[in-house]
């Protein structure tokens, strides 16, 4: 059931999960600050566990990306250039979000000051919901 086993010397015992924290963050910025946007929050501690874009037209777009480190960054651009597509969020106008998991809040609060502080928050219009998953 992906449970981790540990084995002790009085048998073995299924070990805690640690707790985690996701939050969802509405970004927008060029396509050459795209790893400047993903090393701040993998330096900062947090997980980028996917990209969606919410197109007016054609609905909801997401892709797993699941960057914990540097190295993560530099493979995923590194893919994206390579290849014959363009980065999800130029179907809306550079505007997307990332879910970012954390091992507490505090951390999700840093990554989401340096993301306002760097400029790549964006603001949420009114047709977008606060629970992007609750309609999924």
């Amino acid at each position: 059931s992906g449970n981790d086993i540990l084995s002790t010397n009085r048998g073995y015992v299924i070990a805690p999960k640690p707790k985690v924290f996701t939050r969802t963050f509405k970004v927008s910025h060029s396509d050459d600050q795209t790893a400047d946007e993903l090393s701040l929050i993998v330096d900062l501690g947090g997980k980028v566990l996917n990209v969606f874009v919410d197109h007016n037209v054609y609905g909801r777009f997401e892709a797993k990306l699941d960057i914990t480190s540097r190295r993560d960054v530099a493979r995923f651009i590194k893919d994206v250039e390579s290849g014959n597509s363009s980065l999800l969020k130029n179907v809306t106008c550079n505007e997307h979000f990332h879910t970012i998991e954390a091992p507490s809040e505090e951390i999700l609060d840093e990554i989401q000051e340096e993301l306002q502080k760097a400029g790549f928050l964006a603001q949420l219009q009114e047709y977008e919901p606060v629970d992007f998953w609750k309609d999924k």
